[in-house]
């Protein structure tokens, strides 16, 4: 009992400063753009600007308006996850594949990358719509860390009792010291260029909760200069769950 107490408080004091990480990364987010915002209304009210100088104020207010309008939609993702009850289904992995090459198109375009597949297994059990917003997500970081004319490869395997869904690139790496928290809210390697770029440090975040969410793991293998593979391994249905969803 003593034991279930001591293990229940840890739990409650470690969700608290994860709360609180949250709260002060979320607010540091906001404001940045908020502030951005704030002084360009200002100056188009108060300055004599010329027509060149009030397209260009117009421009970074509309460019961060669009950054607030990603990160409340992220976190609408976030919270939406954390609270999200599976609607498992046997997924076709060259359908689901089919659909994220369409999907993916205008990333691949603007980073000038193109997507390869390669599907050893054809199926798995889990929730499509969320295993789409997942390697989506993958896609975009593979396209964004990648030269151009390079490719991307999708790529779904066997592995022990799981089903492995891979996003793999030849870009630039994570560094290791920050393999161990690139998947926390609101981490960025790369601050500055994430910044321009548009990243919110909360894709990975959003990819491990699907991956936990199916009962599996997120795992990535970098190396810098040499490239990224980030790895969604879902465990195989049972005979029963999989005769369920036939």
């Amino acid at each position: 009992m003593a034991d279930a107490v001591a293990g229940h408080i840890q739990e409650l004091t470690r969700l608290n400063a994860d709360k609180e990480e949250f709260i002060h990364s979320l607010t540091h987010e906001l404001k940045t753009p908020i502030a951005t915002i704030q002084g360009y209304s200002d100056f188009l009210q108060r300055a004599n600007c010329s027509e060149q100088e009030r397209t260009l104020a117009l421009h970074y207010i509309q460019e961060h308006t669009i950054r607030l309008e990603q990160l409340s939609g992220r976190l609408l993702q976030l919270l939406q996850l954390r609270i999200q009850t599976l609607s498992l289904q046997l997924v076709s992995v060259p359908m689901l594949f089919n659909s994220l090459q369409q999907l993916a198109q205008s990333t691949l375009h603007r980073y000038g990358v193109s997507l390869s597949q390669d599907i050893q297994a054809p199926f798995l059990c889990g929730d499509e719509i969320l295993l789409q917003t997942a390697l989506l997500n993958l896609i975009e970081n593979a396209a964004k860390a990648s030269p151009p004319e390079s490719k991307v490869l999708l790529h779904s395997y066997c592995k022990g009792h799981s089903i492995c869904l891979a996003v793999a690139d030849h870009g630039c790496g994570i560094p290791e010291e920050d393999l161990a928290h690139v998947c926390d809210e609101f981490y960025r390697v790369d601050k500055s260029r994430s910044r321009t770029s548009g990243g919110l440090g909360l894709g990975l975040s959003i990819c491990r909760r699907v991956a936990l969410l199916h009962g599996g793991r997120l795992t990535l293998d970098s190396r810098p200069g040499k490239g990224t593979t980030a790895v969604l391994c879902i465990p195989e249905a049972t005979d029963k769950e999989a005769a369920s969803q036939s």
